[in-house]
């Protein structure tokens, strides 16, 4: 057999044409592979920097909640000094009187027409006596006597 005859053999020539196409899988296999490891080492920098990003976000996140601990304490403490002057104790009881009439307006709606009405007759009154176009009525000097004598009058009966 000749070198001829041994290439021009069918078994010689599956087996070269195998190894060619082998050779070209192969090939393949190493292009995808660089191009895979590529994209681990992308994948892995985008990882990094992910990492490095969320650990920056929660050094900065945890040094505003110690400063906004630390502003808590201190607003905490000015409102207890606050609240410890008279000032602030009738501030506090203005406040929770105001808290308190507008859920007593929510929580009676059928009394709230009569008392808007009686707040607004109320202020006018005192307005007009502000302005001096009314005669001062006060409670207190009902109940105590004014000083020209006509409250005590009034409570007595004689006129």
């Amino acid at each position: 057999m000749t070198i001829h005859e041994a290439f021009a053999h069918p078994f010689t020539i599956g087996a070269m044409v195998g190894l060619g196409v082998g050779m070209i899988f192969f090939l393949f296999a190493l292009v995808l592979r660089w191009n895979k490891s590529s994209e681990f080492k992308r994948f892995r920098q985008m990882v990094n920097d992910r990492m490095k990003f969320d650990t920056e976000f929660q050094e900065l996140a945890s040094a505003e909640r110690i400063r906004l601990q630390e502003e808590n304490k201190n607003l905490k403490a000015k409102v207890t000094q606050q609240e410890s002057t008279p000032t602030g104790k009738l501030a506090k009881n203005m406040e929770i009187m105001a808290r308190a009439e507008r859920q007593l307006l929510r929580s009676a709606p059928t009394f709230m027409a009569a008392w808007e009405d009686a707040k607004t007759s109320a202020q006018s009154e005192l307005e007009a006596e502000a302005l001096g176009k009314a005669k001062p009525r006060s409670a207190i000097s009902r109940l105590f006597g004014s000083s020209n004598g006509s409250a005590a009058t009034q409570v007595n009966g004689s006129s």
